[in-house]
């Protein structure tokens, strides 16, 4: 499950991302570290391009 709160902040908003279920899933310890790790990696790849789409918006 993927959970987003967006929050005000100064002149801004600040976007809260929390991703949950992982303990969930039936697979390996290993299985379920690469998965976190995988998602991790696309958050971190994702949320700039969100950024830079956001900061278009408001130019």
């Amino acid at each position: 499950m993927v959970e987003f709160t967006l929050t005000p902040e100064g002149d801004g908003t600040r976007l809260r991302v929390v991703e949950t279920g992982f303990a969930d899933l039936s697979v390996s310890e290993e299985d379920r570290a690469t998965a976190v790790l995988h998602n991790v990696e696309g958050w971190a790849a994702e949320l700039p391009e969100l950024v830079e789409y956001v900061e278009r918006l408001a130019g």
